[in-house]
C-alpha cells in the first residue's frame, strides 16, 4: 500500500468513526400541541433484557405556549420501565432518579409518570420550581440519570449531551427560559 492509500483509509475510518458518534447523540425536534420537542439520545444504549435487546433512552424538553406563558417539561425515557424497589430513591410524588451534572455529584431528582409507564416528566411542584431547575441543568454541557431497568435489576447510568439541546433550544423562541 502507498502512503496516499493509507492516509485516505485513515480519513475514510474517521469519518465514519465521526458520523457513527454523531449518530448516538441525534437531536429530534417534534411539533406537538401549542408547542414543540426537542429530543437527545442517550449517549450509550444498554442491555434492556438477556436476549440481548438494546434501547437507548432519550431527555426531551417540551416547550409549551400556555396563553401568555411559557411552559418547559422535561422528561425522560429509559426505553422501558423503572423499578421503585430502591427505598431512598422512592418518594410519594413519583420515582426518584439519580443525576449528576457536568460530572458533579449524584442528587435524587423526583419524575412522575407522563403520559405512558416509560416516559417521566421532572416533577417540580411549580413551574418557577421546575424552570430553575431546568436553568441549572442547561449551564452544563453533560447530565446522567441513573436508573434501574424494570426486569434487569441492575442499575444503569446514562448520558445525554445537552450542548446539542440547548443549541437547539436557542434556535426556538419558544423554548426561551426566563
Amino acid at each position: 500500500m502507498t502512503r496516499s492509500s493509507v492516509i485516505r483509509l485513515l480519513v475514510s475510518f474517521a469519518t465514519i468513526l465521526w458520523a457513527s458518534l454523531a449518530v448516538a447523540q441525534d437531536i429530534h425536534v417534534s411539533p406537538i400541541k401549542n408547542g414543540i420537542g426537542i429530543t437527545v439520545s442517550a449517549q450509550e444504549p444498554y442491555t434492556l433484557m438477556a436476549g440481548g435487546h438494546e434501547t437507548t433512552p432519550t431527555l426531551t424538553m417540551e416547550c409549551l405556549h400556555k396563553g401568555k406563558n411559557s411552559v418547559h417539561v422535561l422528561m425522560f425515557s429509559p426505553g422501558g420501565a423503572v423499578t421503585e424497589d430502591n427505598p431512598e430513591a422512592s418518594s410519594k410524588n413519583g420515582i426518584g432518579l439519580f443525576m449528576s451534572m457536568g460530572g458533579g455529584a449524584k442528587e435524587l431528582t423526583t419524575w412522575i409518570a407522563y403520559n405512558d409507564v416509560d416516559t417521566y416528566a421532572y416533577y417540580g411542584k411549580t413551574e418557577p420550581e421546575r424552570v430553575q431547575f431546568i436553568q441549572k441543568l442547561m449551564r452544563f454541557d453533560t447530565a446522567s440519570i441513573e436508573f434501574k431497568p424494570f426486569l434487569t435489576g441492575v442499575s444503569n447510568t446514562s448520558s445525554f449531551d445537552l450542548v446539542k439541546l440547548r443549541e437547539e433550544m436557542a434556535k426556538r423562541p419558544e423554548c426561551a427560559i426566563p
